[in-house]
């Protein structure tokens, strides 16, 4: 587990965790990694992600098909690495 938007990147009330799963023994084969974010701010955020330039990631199936429509809103750009996530939200992004 990494925590790539930290130091003097790191938004304040924002959370960016990455559990890569390409490193050391493989956790779960469907998987090459998760990003979890916590957005504790009354405003949606938005964050590069360093490493994670030209990755593909996706919400969790679970918050996908869940019965949240705050959370529904996050958005993943592969082009930019950037992650959109609504005001006071925890979300998990997947990457196949």
């Amino acid at each position: 587990m990494s925590f790539p938007a930290s130091g003097s990147t790191q938004k304040a009330g924002l959370i960016v965790m990455r559990i890569d799963d390409t490193v050391g023994r493989d956790v779960d084969p469907r998987l090459r990694g998760a990003l979890v974010v916590l957005n504790a701010t009354p405003d949606r955020q938005t964050q590069q992600v360093n490493g994670l330039l030209g990755h593909h990631l996706t919400l969790s199936p679970v918050q996908a098909r869940g019965a949240d429509p705050v959370a529904r809103t996050t958005t993943w750009d592969d082009a930019s690495g950037t992650v959109s996530v609504p005001a006071r939200t925890a979300v998990v992004l997947v990457e196949r």
